[in-house]
Formats: structure tokens, C-alpha cells, sequence
């Protein structure tokens, strides 16, 4: 119950949001500003079902290409990610203003993803596995494709923790106050991630340990792909990870 809960939970929050969005309706006139909210909502819905193991695996059954579904998921969350970046330069510039930085930081989100197909093709991960860095964390071109993918989000989810803190701080609604300090933190918790993980791709990479010898590991098995020591059992234990 708490594995299905863990892989379907996250994801079925998220489209619940989006529906919700979807029966609201739109309120009020045009803003582009409102349009992104549901850009970050239908991205992370996608992202977040793409990588359920049932649609990941009916993805890749579907389409012939292992792991296509984890390559769908990321490339939507660039979009949440350019999202919101573009909701919070709308709140702070006019139209006129934000527009040509939308656009600029669009190519560049496209010339991101671009990368990626090519990296992903080059990778060789012919089984479709939802576990995936588990399987490939040393497979070469996995460590290059998370460097590129990261290269985007992480300054994107920088820019919405300092201004969606600096916003929060300017803001006289209680709600709107909260709802942008969750984002931000939420925002600083995924860089956390994302360095986390290419860190981890790396060490399975180059063969280099993540935590220093004589430090237990907090389970009796490894879920990350890393090499850890543990003073009781004088043994390396190599484990998998989602």
C-alpha cells in the first residue's frame, strides 16, 4: 500500500489540481500570467503520471522506445519549469517587458530538449525499467543527458525561490503569500534533488563512493546507485534507485 501510494499519490494530487483548474474555468480577463498556471499544472500532471509504472511501462510497450516515458516526463517538466518562471516575470514586468524574456527563455528550453533526444538516443538502455538510474546510472551518456537537463532547471527553480520569496515578502494577500513561499521552497528542494542525483549518477559513473568510508547506510540495502561502507558488515553493498 505505501509503494503504490508513493509511486500513484503524487500524481493523482497533481491532476486532481489540474481538474480542478479545468472546472474553475477562466475568471476574469486575458493574463498571460493565469495562462502559465495551468502550463505548470499540466506539466507536472504529465510528468508525474509518465512516470507511474503503469504508464511507464504501457508508454514504453506502446511506442517500441524503452524508457521513452522518463525522456516524456522531463520535457514536461522543462515546460513547468520555463511555467513558472514566465508566471513570476509576468507578476513583476509588463507585458511588453516579460514577453521577449519568455521567449528567449522558450528557445532555449527547446534547444534543451533537443539535447537531450540526442543524448537519449546515444544512451544504450534497452530495457524499460521505471527504475531507471538503478539500472543505467553507469551507462555512458546518462550522467551527460542529466548534466543538460539540469543545466535548465536548476537556474529556472533559482529564480523562482529568490523571487517567489522576494514576491512573497511584497505581498499583502495571506494566501498568495503562502502559496509563493510553498513554490519556492518546494523549488530549492529540487535543486537539492537534482544535484543529488547527478551526483549519484556520477559516482556510479567514475566508480567514486557518495559517503565516506565508515559511514552506515540508513537501510540494510542501498536504494541509490552509490558504493557505501558500513562499520558492522565489512562489506560494499551496491543497491538500486528510482
Amino acid at each position: 500500500m505505501a509503494e503504490t501510494l508513493r509511486h500513484y499519490g503524487p500524481a493523482a494530487i497533481a491532476c486532481v489540481l489540474l481538474a480542478f483548474r479545468l472546472v474553475k474555468g477562466w475568471r476574469g480577463p486575458p493574463d498571460p500570467a493565469r495562462g502559465t498556471v495551468w502550463l505548470v499544472l499540466l506539466g507536472l500532471s504529465l510528468s508525474l503520471t509518465l512516470l507511474t509504472p503503469a504508464v511507464y511501462a504501457f508508454v514504453g510497450s506502446v511506442s517500441g522506445t524503452p524508457n521513452l516515458a522518463r525522456l516524456l516526463a522531463h520535457g514536461s517538466m522543462l515546460v513547468v519549469a520555463w511555467s513558472a518562471r514566465t508566471f513570476l516575470w509576468h507578476l513583476s514586468h509588463p507585458v511588453a517587458v516579460a514577453r521577449p524574456r519568455t521567449r528567449l527563455h522558450l528557445a532555449a528550453l527547446a534547444v534543451t530538449f533537443a539535447a537531450m533526444c540526442v543524448l537519449f538516443a546515444l544512451a544504450d538502455t534497452p530495457v524499460d525499467d521505471v527504475r531507471f538510474a538503478g539500472r543505467y546510472a553507469a551507462t555512458p551518456w546518462v550522467l551527460e543527458y542529466w548534466l543538460v537537463y539540469i543545466a535548465y532547471l536548476t537556474p529556472s527553480f533559482a529564480s523562482v525561490v529568490v523571487l517567489g520569496w522576494q514576491y512573497a515578502r511584497m505581498s499583502n494577500g495571506p494566501l498568495l503569500r503562502v502559496g509563493l513561499r510553498l513554490v519556492a521552497t518546494g523549488a530549492f528542494l529540487a535543486i537539492g534533488y537534482l544535484a543529488h542525483k547527478a551526483l549519484a549518477f556520477a559516482a556510479a559513473r567514475y566508480g567514486f563512493p557518495i559517503l565516506p568510508a565508515g559511514t552506515c547506510c540508513p537501510t540494510a540495502s542501498c536504494r541509490s546507485p552509490r558504493t557505501c561502507w558500513c562499520s558492522r558488515e565489512r562489506r560494499c553493498r551496491h543497491g538500486g534507485g528510482s
